[in-house]
């Protein structure tokens, strides 16, 4: 419940809701994802837009397990999911 006349609309409280999003992203989010969240600021990699919200996210691999990419940190990211979907059919428009 937002109190008085605290929207988040309002320019002067953009830093101050953009706190609050990430915190609450943190509060219910596994380690693994808070971790990558935090590793590029609450940012998808891809369309350069806030992890904060509503859409469905997905632990990407930047080189991909095909390719030799492994399952560490230093190799995966999160991203939207319709950016995750994007970037594959990208990928096998240029592989076929």
């Amino acid at each position: 419940m937002v109190k008085f006349k605290n929207s988040p609309d309002d320019p002067t409280l953009k830093e101050y809701w953009k706190k609050r999003d990430e915190k609450e992203f943190l509060r219910f989010n596994t380690l693994s994802k808070q971790k990558l969240a935090k590793k590029t600021k609450f940012k998808c990699e891809l369309c350069k837009q806030s992890l904060v919200g509503e859409e469905s996210l997905e632990v990407d691999h930047i080189i991909p397990k095909y390719l030799g990419g492994k399952d560490e940190y230093k190799n995966l990211r999160l991203i939207h999911t319709s950016c995750h979907i994007q970037r594959h059919q990208k990928e096998m428009n240029c592989l076929g």
